[in-house]
């Protein structure tokens, strides 16, 4: 599989020999999959605890803004798109399409915590908030419920840490293409940049769903 990588890389760059360059490209794919862990963990932590109170989960689960929910799952489809086009516009040597695409995705990340932060807002507002800060009033059991708003704040807030992360790579990305003539680092950050943004992307899709949909 992973020499099924090396050589894909290579044919795409089609100027140079990629052996010395295979400890960078697996060490980018055991960075993902570590990352990967981390929220697997945190997922089956969800399951445990939704397991044992399912109803006070379901209970929880419709006072999130389901409308606010999808439209971040678009803006996070639509930038795995424009982080897409930008690096086979980089393969075509179209730097200024490139940079277009790379700036899309730059915004519509930024739109994505926009309307996260705006979610935030109104949930702090209620008293809808993780563990002994809860103070909403209105749901049966606060000693209880909060764990799901605990997990909805832990799961959402490790996402965004790792969104603004990518946010600071595609920009490095931009950056880099601009300013540094070679080719080859240019390609390999702007795939690592393009591989992190997909793998946070499909992270939100696992956490929008389990969270806003699974219920």
């Amino acid at each position: 599989m992973l020499e099924n990588i090396f050589n894909r890389f290579d044919s795409e760059t089609n100027e140079i020999d990629l052996k010395e360059n295979k400890g960078i490209i697996l060490g980018i794919y055991l960075f993902l999959i570590s990352e990967l862990m981390l929220f697997f963990a945190l997922f089956f932590c969800y399951f445990f605890y939704y397991y044992f109170n399912y109803n006070l989960f379901k209970i929880a689960h419709n006072f999130l803004d389901i409308k606010i929910g999808l439209f971040n799952t678009l803006l996070m489809l639509f930038s795995s798109f424009t982080i897409f086009l930008s690096y086979e516009f980089y393969l075509s040597n179209d730097k200024k399409k490139t940079f277009i695409f790379l700036f899309f995705t730059i915004l519509f990340g930024i739109f994505f915590l926009y309307f996260k932060f705006y979610e935030y807002s109104h949930k702090i507002e209620v008293g809808l908030l993780p563990g002994y800060n809860y103070k909403n009033g209105l749901l049966p059991e606060p000693d209880r419920i909060h764990v799901f708003f605990s997990f909805y704040f832990l799961l959402t807030g490790a996402h965004i840490f790792h969104l603004i992360i990518g946010l600071f790579f595609v920009f490095l990305s931009f950056f880099f293409i601009y300013f540094r003539a070679n080719f080859l680092n240019n390609l390999i950050f702007l795939r690592f940049s393009n591989l992190y943004w997909h793998m946070v992307d499909i992270i939100w899709l696992i956490i929008f769903f389990l969270l806003y949909i699974f219920i």
